[in-house]
């Protein structure tokens, strides 16, 4: 597979669907793996789903997850300190990957982390991965997450960040000291769900 292809192993479950051309669906039996999985190759950068697949943990670096109540999101500001990514930037839930954990947990997790929300796995709306665009090359997930109301007024922040707000969707991709590929891959978001 040449470097414009994207290859994603999901657990073979019938209400998946991945719709578009040029994809190329192939049914194969793993080895050492008792399932078989469904391997999906296409001419893209990303491979975006709507429904649960259920991916198995390859390897990626970490996730994100933009947590949206009605048409606001959750938000912080980074630490300003040099050493870390994106110093002093407005950033989303999310951070990098611990032990074997799914792209899916790791969003969930750090967002219980930094923001002490726990959050319904079923609210997540969208699922996305890059691939090749994490540390060390591998790849990341971006996620979508519908909340209830509420839901922001049980933020208890954790000890990363400088502060957190709620803002509108639109102020979010409008600040020019947002984190410009998260703004991106929430823009990607909206285009999709229009």
């Amino acid at each position: 597979m040449n470097r414009n292809m994207a290859m994603l192993c999901c657990r073979m479950r019938p209400d998946i669907s991945v719709s578009g051309s040029g994809y190329v669906v192939e049914r194969v039996p793993l080895k050492k793996i008792p399932l078989e999985y469904f391997i999906i190759r296409f001419p893209s950068t990303a491979i975006a789903f709507s429904g649960e697949p259920n991916p198995m943990p390859l390897p990626f670096s970490g996730a994100k997850i933009v947590v949206i109540c009605e048409d606001h999101l959750l938000t912080y500001l980074r630490d300003d300190k040099p050493t870390i990514p994106w110093p002093g930037l407005w950033d989303l839930p999310g951070g990098g990957r611990e032990g074997d954990e799914t792209p899916e947990q790791c969003a969930l997790r750090e967002t219980q982390e930094e923001f002490g929300l726990e959050l319904d796995p079923a609210w997540i709306i969208w699922r996305k991965v890059y691939p090749g665009q994490g540390m060390n090359g591998l790849d990341t997930w971006f996620f979508v997450a519908r909340v209830p109301l509420g839901t922001f007024d049980r933020v208890v922040f954790g000890d990363e960040g400088q502060r957190w707000e709620v803002t509108t969707v639109e102020a979010f991709l409008a600040r020019e000291d947002g984190i410009p590929r998260l703004q991106q891959r929430l823009r990607e978001f909206l285009a999709c769900k229009d």
